[in-house]
C-alpha cells in the first residue's frame, strides 16, 4: 500500500490500539488460499492490521479493517466475520469514516465484529488504556513501515523472505513450523545480507522479531508440560518431537534424509534443526520466564523500524520503556539473536549491531 492511502490514519489508529494494549501489530498482511494449486500463491484479500496477543499460553488474533469509503456497515461486518473465521482470529474491528446504525452494531457483535467510527474507536481505545494517547513511537511512524517493506523489494530473495515474514508467520497456527520456516528462508537469503547496510540490518531485526514471537508460543507450550526433573536427554527427545510435529513425523523426515544422502554425496545424512544443541539451550533459558519472551517482540519490531530510518530522539523514550517491562528482556533478546545468527549462518556483525541498538536505547 502507498504512503498516501486514504485509510492510512485509520491503520495508524489500529496500530496504536495494539501497542497500547500490549498486542503485537502486523501491518498489511496478505491472505492466500488454504492450499496453493498454482506456482504463485493466489491473493484472496489483505488484512489492514493484524494484532497478535498471547492469553493463557494461546494465540489471540484480532483483525482491523479500515474503511474511509462509503459502505454498508453490516455488509462490511459480514465480510470481516468471514475473514475472522477463515484465519482463526478471535476478534474483528471495522473502523469506519461514519457511524454505523446501532442495529448494525448489535448484529455485528453476534459475529464477534466491532463496528466503530473513528471518534468512537478513539474513545473506546482510550478507555481501555491511556497509552493510546501516546504519539511518540517508532511503530506509529507509517513512513518507517513503508521504508522497511521497501527493503524487501531489493531483490527476489528478499521478496521471498519478506513474504514469509510479513504474511505467512502471523497467520501460521503452528509455531514450530513457523520457526523452521524462518530459519530456512533466512538461510536462503544469507548470501545477500550485508551487516554494513542499515536496510539489511533492519531486515535482520524484523526476522528476529518474527522468531521471537514464534518462540514465545513454543516456550509457553513447553512450559505447560515441562518437568524440571526430566533428564537432559528426555527433554531433548520431547523438544525434538515437538519441533517436528510429533515423533512419527520426525522419524519419517529422518528416513527421507537418509535416502537422499544415500543418493547424493552432497546431502548430509544428519537431520536436526539447525544448531540443535544451541536451540535446546535457548529453550531451557527462556523457560525461566516464559511471559518475558513475548514482551521482547514489540520492542524488537521497533528496533527494525528504528534501524531503517535512524533514531529519533522523541521515540527513544518509548522504546526504552518497551524494553524495560522486566530485567529479562535484554538478556532474552540477546540470546534469541545469538541463536538465530548461528542457525541461519549469518555474519556475527548482525548480532553486534542489534545489541548496540538495544544497549544505546537502554543507556
Amino acid at each position: 500500500m502507498a504512503a498516501t492511502d486514504k485509510d492510512l490514519l485509520q491503520k495508524r489508529k489500529a496500530i496504536r490500539y495494539c501497542v497500547a494494549l500490549g498486542i503485537v501489530p502486523f501491518y498489511e498482511v496478505n491472505v492466500t488460499n488454504v492450499k496453493d494449486l498454482t506456482d504463485k500463491p493466489e491473493l484472496l484479500t489483505d488484512i489492514d492490521v493484524l494484532g497478535i496477543d498471547i492469553k493463557n499460553g494461546r494465540l489471540v488474533k484480532s483483525i482491523f479493517d479500515c474503511k474511509t469509503t462509503k459502505t454498508s456497515p453490516i455488509n462490511r461486518a459480514f465480510w470481516a466475520a468471514g475473514l475472522r473465521e477463515y484465519i482463526d482470529a478471535q476478534h474483528a474491528f471495522v473502523i469506519l469514516k461514519r457511524s454505523a446504525p446501532e442495529s448494525h452494531k448489535i448484529s455485528a457483535r453476534t459475529l464477534l465484529v466491532h463496528l466503530y467510527d473513528e471518534t468512537l474507536f478513539d474513545a473506546h481505545a482510550t478507555a481501555l488504556s491511556a497509552l493510546y494517547l501516546e504519539e511518540d513511537d517508532y511503530l506509529f511512524d507509517m513512513d518507517r513501515w513503508h521504508a522497511l517493506y521497501e527493503c524487501f523489494r531489493a531483490n527476489q530473495t528478499f521478496e521471498k523472505l519478506g513474504d514469509f515474514l510479513r504474511h505467512s508467520v502471523p497467520l501460521e497456527l503452528d509455531a514450530a513450523r513457523a520457526v523452521r520456516g524462518i530459519l530456512n528462508t533466512l538461510r536462503a537469503a544469507k548470501g545477500e545480507l550485508d551487516p554494513a547496510k542499515n536496510s539489511h540490518v533492519a531486515i535482520y531485526c524484523y526476522a528476529l522479531f518474527n522468531f521471537c514471537l514464534a518462540m514465545s508460543v513454543i516456550v509457553r507450550d513447553v512450559f505447560d508440560v515441562f518437568d524440571p526433573k526430566q533428564s537432559r536427554e528426555q527433554f531433548q527427545t520431547f523438544l525434538r518431537d515437538y519441533i517436528w510435529g510429533g515423533r512419527e513425523s520426525y522419524q519419517l523426515r529422518k528416513k527421507l534424509q537418509l535416502v537422499m544422502a544415500a543418493q547424493n554425496a552432497h546431502v548430509s545424512p544428519e537431520f536436526e534443526l539447525h544448531a540443535w544443541p544451541d536451540f535446546v539451550e535457548l529453550t531451557r533459558t527462556l523457560l525461566d520466564s516464559p511471559e518475558s519472551v513475548f514482551y521482547c517482540a514489540t520492542p524488537l519490531l521497533s528496533c527494525a523500524l528504528r534501524t531503517v530510518h535512524g533514531s529519533t530522539e522523541r521515540f527513544e523514550t518509548r522504546l526504552k520503556e518497551q524494553f524495560s517491562k522486566n530485567n529479562r528482556q535484554r538478556q532474552f533478546s540477546f540470546r534469541l539473536s545469538s541463536y538465530l545468527i548461528t542457525a541461519a549462518g549469518l555474519p556475527r556483525e548482525f548480532d553486534d549491531r542489534m545489541k548496540t541498538v538495544i544497549n544505546n536505547v537502554l543507556e
